[in-house]
């Protein structure tokens, strides 16, 4: 998602938690990026507590579980995540 679009996304939200929410998972797609993937998976865990069936989420969460060998874990969240959807039309 580009950057813009989560600015919109933190705008558009109506409360704390949704906005809780973003910087989490904004955090979460930030330590991504700068491969740290310890900080990705807590800021995961934390903005899925708030909504357990969010796609992305679930996905990147996922992923991460992958990469470290958690394959169980892994299908699990991407299940999750292809059950979810989209926040996009």
């Amino acid at each position: 998602m580009h950057r813009w679009a989560w600015l919109l996304l933190v705008l558009a939200c109506g409360s704390g938690a949704d906005k809780q929410f973003v910087e989490l998972s904004n955090a979460g797609v930030a330590a991504l990026r700068r491969d740290d993937p310890v900080a990705a998976r807590q800021a995961f865990r934390e903005a899925i507590k708030l909504k357990p069936d969010d796609a992305e989420a679930n996905y990147y969460l996922g992923t991460l579980d992958l990469r470290d060998g958690k394959s169980d874990d892994a299908v699990n969240r991407l299940a999750v995540a292809a059950r979810a959807e989209p926040p996009w039309p």
